[in-house]
């Protein structure tokens, strides 16, 4: 659960690159033939890649030596196990790429993107359970929970490491990713 809250934070130090006050270059690049949705994508693969690689040399390696929800370690897991980690890890990174620019074009400039992301980001994770056990929430809270962003995350990550899911949260993920995605290209044409 810490996983996805360090997740869902690790777009802060992105802030100061992804969140502008001048739109000239990309005014510039719409005036050179270059669309706002290319413009976007060409952001989003490097935030992408940069989170992954940053997952890659960071969470994996404190995965493995902690242990995971059902006392397993990552060390051993059989090489099918740590493909399914894989590519249900991936797509929560890029659900969390997808938010992080998200977050940056509608924050406008870098006080409020970073104030946004920090108490968005900290305000869903708290309700999703990363802080306590969701049981302790109210049922209305817990219904609440399975259907937000770090809900997702959660589930997917724990359906990664073999622990049993009632939901398939990676489809959520998905959705997710792609309407961050495009909240943030709607965004970025209004301005």
């Amino acid at each position: 659960a810490l996983t996805v809250l360090f997740l869902m934070l690790l777009g802060l130090p992105f802030v100061v690159v992804y969140a502008r006050r001048d739109r000239a270059l990309n005014v510039l690049l719409l005036s050179r033939g270059v669309s706002n949705l290319r413009q976007l994508f060409y952001e989003w693969l490097p935030h992408f890649l940069s989170l992954v690689c940053l997952a890659a040399v960071v969470f994996v390696p404190v995965l493995a030596m902690s242990g995971s929800t059902d006392n397993r370690v990552l060390l051993l897991l059989t090489s099918e196990e740590w493909r399914r980690f894989v590519l249900l890890f991936v797509p929560v990174l890029g659900m969390v790429s997808a938010f992080n620019l998200f977050i940056f074009e509608a924050g406008g400039n870098i006080v409020s993107a970073t104030l946004l992301h920090f108490f968005s980001a900290l305000c869903m994770c708290y309700v999703s359970g990363c802080f306590y056990p969701v049981y302790t929430f109210p049922r209305a809270i817990q219904a609440v929970e399975q259907f937000l962003p770090s809900g997702m995350a959660r589930g997917t990550l724990l359906m990664a490491v073999g622990t049993d899911v009632p939901r398939y949260p990676i489809v959520g993920v998905m959705l997710y990713a792609a309407l961050f995605f495009v909240g943030a290209l709607l965004i970025r044409s209004h301005k």
